[in-house]
């Protein structure tokens, strides 16, 4: 860092993140504040069914399912990962790098 004197490094950090949070945020500009372009209404704007922006219906349950067991995946890597890191990680580094 700063302290190791690559204030180089720091700087790109810093400017990658804020070009990072500007076009995240740019998601959420397009989502909820420019008019959809079918109808020209903006999407908080109520629409008569048939116009404007499309009527949102239910999922599969084949997406839901699909969907709901990423979602535990990833939650059961987050609060693992420790055990993970040890168990299988430092286990594997001895024989790969030796």
């Amino acid at each position: 860092g700063i302290e190791a004197g690559h204030l180089g490094f720091v700087m790109a950090l810093i400017i990658s993140s804020l070009v990072n949070v500007v076009l995240f945020f740019r998601c959420f500009e397009i989502g909820y504040f420019e008019p959809f372009m079918r109808g020209g209404e903006p999407h908080s704007a109520p629409v008569e069914p048939g116009y404007g922006a499309p009527t949102v219906q239910e999922a599969p349950v084949e997406m839901l399912f699909a969907l709901l067991t990423t979602a535990l995946l990833v939650l059961l890597l987050g609060l693992f990962s420790g055990q993970i890191v040890t168990r299988v990680i430092h286990q594997a580094l001895p024989a790969v790098l030796g």
